[in-house]
Parts: structure tokens; C-alpha cells; sequence
């Protein structure tokens, strides 16, 4: 398993709450780490390229997630994957948790999927002034 890291600006600022993103990363990053294929990579990029967000998206090359419940990805309990369950590798909370995190710091948690080849979850955050 590989993971990389890129940036687009190094001089991104955010004002967010260190434990609570913290606690979506950890979520985004296990479940990327999780899913991947043997071999496969985990990117996690930083975007500001916008002049109104600023994006942090946790890439992976999994299975992706079926396209059929792709729409209700963030509510509790829903797990994406057979392998999931079968398995027992996760409740189906990491995601609701995240997303719910995320409204609260006023931000957002979007989930892309590509069945077979992998997820893109990208955590959303409004730009701020600096003053």
C-alpha cells in the first residue's frame, strides 16, 4: 500500500477544530486504507484552487461504493460493501460521523464513487478571511 500526499498552495489556512478533523480524517483515511486493493495507493491531496473552498480529498483504488446507495452515503448504519458485513469491519458510522462533523464546522463531505476502481471522499470547507 502506497500513500501520497500533494498540495496545491502552501499557504492554505484553515480555522477548523483540531480534534474533530482530526477525527474525519482518521475515519476518510481508515476507510480508504481499508478498501484499497493489494498494491493499491492512497492519495491525500490538498486543493485551493478555488476562491471559495478549500478541499482535502482522500483518494483510493477499492471497489468503490455501489452506485445504489451511493445517494444515502452519511446515514447511520449503512455500510457500502458486502465485503463490509461480511467481514465485520465496520458499523456503518464513520461516514454519518464525518458528515455530520463536517456540517457542524460548516463545511461538507462528498463522496465519489467509481465502482472498481475507487472512492474520492472530499471534505469541503468554505475559505475564511485572515485578518
Amino acid at each position: 500500500m502506497n500513500v501520497s500526499r500533494a498540495t496545491s498552495n502552501a499557504d492554505c489556512q484553515l480555522t477548523v477544530d483540531k480534534r474533530l478533523i482530526e477525527q474525519v480524517l482518521i475515519n476518510l483515511i481508515s476507510n480508504a486504507v481499508k478498501f484499497s486493493s493489494v498494491g493499491g495507493e492512497v492519495k491525500i491531496d490538498l486543493a485551493d484552487d478555488s476562491e471559495e473552498f478549500v478541499d482535502i480529498c482522500i483518494s483510493d483504488q477499492g471497489g468503490g461504493i455501489d452506485p445504489k446507495i451511493l445517494d444515502r452515503i452519511g446515514e447511520p448504519f449503512l455500510v457500502g460493501s458486502a465485503q463490509i458485513s461480511a467481514d465485520g469491519q465496520g458499523a456503518g458510522l464513520g461516514l454519518s460521523i464525518s458528515k455530520k462533523i463536517m456540517e457542524a464546522m460548516g463545511g461538507e463531505l462528498i463522496i465519489e464513487s467509481r465502482l472498481k476502481q475507487g472512492v474520492d471522499a472530499r471534505m469541503r470547507f468554505p475559505k475564511t478571511e485572515t485578518l
